[in-house]
């Protein structure tokens, strides 16, 4: 596994970590409500992109 690949499952961890966490409401009361649904969107919208170019290959 080269650097690469160990940098893009590490992010992929550290969304799955931080999706978890705003799902649960650990992180929703240091962030104001719109910061949090702006997060929240991104994070559903990323995970949209990786299974369409998951299912590309």
């Amino acid at each position: 596994m080269d650097q690469n690949e160990r940098v893009k499952v590490l992010l992929k961890q550290c969304s799955f970590i931080v999706k978890r966490l705003l799902e649960n409401g650990y992180l929703a009361e240091s962030l104001n409500q719109h910061k949090f649904e702006q997060l929240k969107k991104i994070l559903e919208e990323q995970e949209k992109k990786k299974e369409e170019s998951g299912k590309g290959k």
